[in-house]
């Protein structure tokens, strides 16, 4: 068996667990309904409505490493642009433990970048965690200088 081989077997793989659907927004649906316990935002993209696509990632284990290391201290956020054939934007949360080791406690991908979007999704991941922990508070936010990031974080 050669190597193109195992690439082959492992892409068939992948797409027989993951793409659930020939059609990206189907397959994104149809996972987004058996993985509820990940999501603390799923948005559909309303071209005619003009929404962006949002999708908010975050474990059960990700959620209790939030409440450690993220109450009453540092959360840090940063977007990686063009992540896929979409073009959309990779979010990632991170806190740091008390090594000061990065832990990444969610994910999110979304189509907008604008103040109001990035609103939207962070009011969503601070409920997910105020449902679970009543208490948390996070009290400061580790940023680049990006001007939608600070007013959506204010």
């Amino acid at each position: 068996m050669s190597l193109k081989d195992i690439y082959n077997i492992s892409q068939k793989v992948a797409e027989e667990k993951y793409q659930l659907h020939g059609n990206d927004a189907e397959s994104t649906r149809r996972w987004v309904n058996e993985n509820s316990t990940w999501i603390f935002i799923y948005q559909e993209q309303g071209v005619t409505e003009g929404k962006p696509f949002i999708l908010g990632l975050q474990s059960p284990w990700q959620r209790e490493m939030c409440f450690a290391f993220g109450d009453n201290n540092v959360l840090a956020m940063d977007g990686t642009f063009g992540t896929n054939q979409y073009k959309m934007t990779l979010y990632t949360i991170m806190v740091f433990d008390s090594h000061r080791n990065g832990i990444p406690v969610a994910w999110i991908i979304v189509s907008s970048n604008k103040r109001l979007d990035i609103t939207h999704w962070l009011k969503a991941f601070r409920d997910k965690m105020l449902d679970e922990h009543k208490s948390w508070s996070p009290n400061a936010f580790l940023i680049d200088d990006a001007d939608a990031e600070k007013e959506a974080i204010r």
